[in-house]
């Protein structure tokens, strides 16, 4: 996915701010891993989960969005709820509408591509590609 930086972390493992088509998420900085960057910069980068919810159950996960809903929506600072389909499995892609989150939980059962589900992010974390 293509992001614009709009605030770099001040330090390893501190909040960043980028903006993807139009909206703005707040994630861990892992970008630094890889390489360097400026606020302003436009990159491509990865969504995934730093830190899950350890008591979300897998049938919350497949219960859980019903409406069929896609987006990401914050539930405050970096935490979020991701709604959206499963892309792919091996490894575990959620299309979450304009962004995608890479490998949430592991599944290889090819037969939940597509299916709608809905699950916690405590922390997101933004990796450069």
């Amino acid at each position: 996915m293509i992001a614009k930086i709009i605030k770099v972390a001040d330090e390893e493992g501190l909040p960043t701010y980028l903006e993807i088509e139009g909206k703005v998420y707040e994630a861990m900085d892992c970008i630094g891993y890889q390489k360097a960057v400026t606020e302003g910069e436009i990159i491509d980068v990865e969504l995934s989960v730093g830190i899950d919810d350890e008591d979300e159950t897998f049938e919350q996960i497949f219960d859980g969005n019903p409406d069929c809903i896609e987006e990401l929506s914050c539930t405050g600072g970096w935490s979020y709820k991701a709604y959206g389909f499963i892309k792919s499995v091996d490894p575990v892609v959620v299309s979450c509408g304009s962004v995608q989150i890479n490998e949430p939980f592991e599944i290889s059962d090819e037969s939940l591509i597509g299916e709608y589900i809905a699950f916690n992010i405590v922390r997101l974390d933004v990796w450069a590609v």
